[in-house]
């Protein structure tokens, strides 16, 4: 496709990890110090070396295609205030600055005193921090009801003292950081506020809400300089390569762009999607990410980070086909479908700048819970692999499904069920792949600490041969000529879950074949 300055194959891989044994955070609650609401987190259990997976009839699968991978890299990637999407670079700018438009947003704050204040809404809607030596006080109003006052919460005397502070906002968790050194990215939480689902509609005031955005606006007082954009990621995680319908890589000058979960400072809906891209060439050029998109999603009026789910573009249109994961906990999950209103060519419409999308269903054809779609065309018939969630008492239990749609069918289906894994209960990460010359669905199983390979019908015939880390370790991996094949992963590496609670991980890996 004229589209694509260079097609190479792939191994796409995307999917959201569960962890089960760390609690929810639910924030700081009124009138409480953080320490007394939000418990440390239990330390996670060794995890046992990996072995071969015995399945149920004895049958021991062979190592997939002759491959052997290694970790040959890994690296930590945060960013709370990405350069290229600061709106606010200066209190010059306060007045008249424009609307953001979602609930995603990262305030830095410096020359701040003793008495300082940041506040972000309308005249009688608003959320408002104040600041004190020890201490901060969160103040939360909506229209017609008395403000809410939570706190005040302890903090460091050195808050005020280095003059300098972050505030984060995602979905309906608000968080404070105490900045260390020149390095934004060094920062370190002090109190996260919110429910551990980001859209808790207990309270009065909705910061997901698509009309108080609009009407929102950034105030501060004690403090002598703000700068103020989209939140950027505290990890990154699920990644899944931006692709034709055919599988190919979609590359722009060079760089191969992908999609993955940027992190938040909390559960699922403080996470948020993102665009980026890599040098795909190199070990460091794929543990280098570069931000050039953030996608939103506008759903009962309420622009939240749904995330973890695939960018397809083709000679027609570009699609974009994910999960409704700000939903998670209050709602039953589904995938959803973002049409992009733009000709296929005009790529700054998915690949550049911040955008927000009114999704609709996307049906799969299941009766449980589904998340983490994957598409492929093979022979003229769209295949979706996706997550289908059988419960989640006494624990999570989810596994593969394939499904086809008809020959010459839409992206949107209708699709026919083909079958799924009845072995594997914590499954993720299901793609479609053509990895040399066969067509194949790759998983991840944290139960059985393999990445099983089926054929396409479903039938288990293989697993790659790699090292199995923590979390649910996926990858997606990308050929290059010349280079051995590769594939980008994650861990469930997170800093500071004590305080923002899980749902922060997520560093970056590289696996490279060695066979």
């Amino acid at each position: 496709m004229a589209i694509f300055d260079r097609v190479v194959g792939a191994l796409v891989y995307a999917t959201k990890p569960l962890f089960k044994d760390s609690p929810p955070n639910r924030g700081a609650t009124p009138n409480r110090s953080p320490e007394a609401s939000t418990p440390p987190a239990p330390p996670r259990p060794a995890e046992p070396e990996r072995e071969t997976v015995d399945l149920p009839e004895g049958k021991v699968t062979p190592w997939f295609g002759g491959y052997r991978f290694e970790n040959v890299g890994s690296a930590t990637r945060r960013d709370l205030l990405p350069e290229a999407f600061i709106v606010i670079s200066s209190l010059d700018e306060l007045d008249g600055h424009a609307p953001f438009v979602a609930p995603y947003l990262t305030a830095h704050l410096t020359g701040l005193e003793s008495g300082a204040t940041w506040r972000y809404g309308t005249d009688d809607a608003f959320v408002r921090l104040d600041f004190a030596p020890g201490e901060v006080t969160l103040t939360r109003a909506a229209s017609g009801s008395a403000p809410s006052t939570y706190g005040p919460f302890e903090v460091p005397a050195s808050l005020i003292e280095s003059g300098e502070a972050l505030v984060t906002l995602a979905a309906d968790s608000i968080a404070t950081w105490q900045v260390a050194g020149a390095n934004l990215n060094d920062a370190t939480p002090l109190f996260t506020h919110g429910n551990e689902n980001g859209i808790d509609r207990s309270y009065d005031l909705d910061l997901a809400d698509a009309e108080w955005l609009a009407s929102a606006r950034v105030s501060v007082s004690g403090v002598a300089g703000l700068r103020m954009g989209y939140t950027g990621y505290v990890g990154l995680r699920d990644p899944q390569w931006v692709t034709g319908p055919d599988g190919e890589i979609v590359q722009r000058e060079g760089r191969s762009y992908l999609s993955l979960t940027c992190a938040g400072p909390g559960h699922f809906p403080t996470a948020h999607w993102g665009i980026f891209s890599v040098d795909a060439s190199s070990v460091d050029g794929l543990l280098a990410p570069r931000l050039e998109a953030l996608h939103y999603f506008c759903r009962d009026g309420r622009v939240l980070g749904d995330h973890l789910g695939q960018v397809v573009i083709d000679d027609d249109a570009q699609h974009l086909i994910l999960s409704n994961r700000c939903s998670f906990g209050l709602n039953p999950q589904h995938l959803q479908y973002a049409p992009v209103e733009a000709a296929a060519d005009d790529l700054d419409a998915t690949l550049s700048g911040v955008h927000v999308h009114s999704p609709v269903a996307y049906s799969a054809p299941t009766l449980f819970d589904n998340w983490g779609p994957n598409l492929r065309r093979i022979e003229d018939r769209w295949h979706l692999a996706f997550v289908e969630c059988l419960g989640y008492e006494p624990r999570f239990s989810f596994r593969p499904v394939l499904a086809i749609g008809e020959p010459g069918g839409s992206i949107r289906g209708p699709f026919s069920r083909v079958g799924t894994d009845p072995v594997h209960q914590q499954t993720e990460g299901v793609l479609v792949s053509r990895i040399g010359d066969q067509n194949v669905v790759v998983a991840s199983d944290g139960d059985a600490r393999d990445f099983p390979v089926y054929d396409l019908s479903m039938r288990r015939i293989a697993q790659v041969d790699a090292p199995f880390g923590s979390n649910i370790p996926h990858f997606a991996a990308v050929e290059v000529e010349g280079q051995p094949l590769r594939a980008l992963s994650f861990d469930g590496s997170s800093e500071h879950e004590s305080v923002i609670g899980y749902g922060g991980h997520g560093d970056l890996l590289v696996y490279e074949n060695r066979a």
